[in-house]
């Protein structure tokens, strides 16, 4: 069909696997080796919660969806960081999945609600 781009998107539409490799593809030069990754599951676990996939980057409108998740108004999270807007964080950290960005909510999470104090307790006595 001369005139029609065709975008990976479209050339997969008929087939959920090639278009699930495609997305994975693009999200290939994102960071996979962060230490606190085991802790991250058992966090998400304990809040009920499903991790984002590693291929996935940490754009504004997940970052936005996460923050609302754990009732982090938006305004208050870019003052806490001294960002201007969403998007900063992607500019600062290009390789870092959503993953990462969900970790170090659910980091903080554990650390505010006590579960980590609780965790060292049991782990004393």
């Amino acid at each position: 069909m001369p005139g029609v781009l065709l975008t990976k998107e479209t050339r997969f539409k008929g087939n959920p696997q090639l278009a699930l490799k495609a997305a994975r593809d693009r999200g290939a030069y994102l960071r996979r080796d962060f230490l606190d990754s085991p802790e991250w599951d058992r966090l998400a676990k304990l809040r009920g919660i499903r991790l984002p996939q590693w291929h996935v980057p940490a754009k504004p409108g997940g970052l936005r969806k996460y923050l609302k998740l754990f009732g982090i108004p938006v305004t208050e999270y870019l003052e806490q960081q001294n960002e201007k807007n969403l998007a900063e964080f992607q500019k600062l950290n290009p390789d870092w999945p959503l993953r990462a960005f969900v970790g170090m909510l659910l980091e903080n999470w554990a650390r505010d609600s006590g579960i980590w104090a609780e965790d060292i307790e049991s782990e004393v006595e």
